[in-house]
């Protein structure tokens, strides 16, 4: 039975003993069984009502890590990108700024503890990156085939966890 469904039957018989409890003016056993049914009706929409806002919770938080997950793969394959198109890195303002997103990204996923051993792969490589940028002024091949396996694993997690 689904959720809605079984909702509006216990509405239905909430209402029943409502209207039932107006229409006899003396107690009768009648009266009382659709009190206490009524009663038992009540609680059981209260725990699916917690059931569903429970449900509805989840796929928030849910939402929330697609989406971030989402940015951070973008953010990953547009410095790849700038990566493997220019030749020289430093002084691109592209560059810092991608930079500070897949941080920012990354932070953001670690604390809802998605896929840590991912975020992982892409934080040694990236500053492994950073690192070679800065002595030579582009990442080195391993450090970009390095970042490309993290991203396409990332893509691989996100298609599996949620599409």
């Amino acid at each position: 039975m689904s959720l809605v469904k079984g909702a509006a039957l216990f509405i239905t018989i909430f209402l029943m003993g409502y209207v039932t409890n107006n229409i006899f003016s003396q107690p009768t056993n009648l009266e009382l069984i659709l009190s206490y049914l009524t009663s038992f009706s009540t609680i059981c929409a209260a725990i699916v009502a917690c059931l569903a806002l429970n449900s509805w919770r989840k796929q928030l938080k849910f939402s929330n890590i697609f989406s971030t997950a989402t940015e951070l793969e973008y953010a990953l394959f547009q410095q790849l990108k700038l990566v493997c198109d220019d030749e020289q890195l430093q002084g691109k303002e592209a560059f810092g700024v991608y930079g500070l997103q897949i941080q920012t990204l990354t932070f953001r996923l670690r604390q809802r503890k998605y896929q840590p051993e991912i975020l992982t792969a892409i934080d040694v490589s990236y500053d492994q990156g950073l690192n070679e940028a800065r002595v030579s002024g582009q990442f080195s091949k391993k450090s970009v085939e390095e970042l490309l396996s993290a991203l396409r694993r990332l893509t691989k997690a996100i298609n599996q966890d949620f599409r």
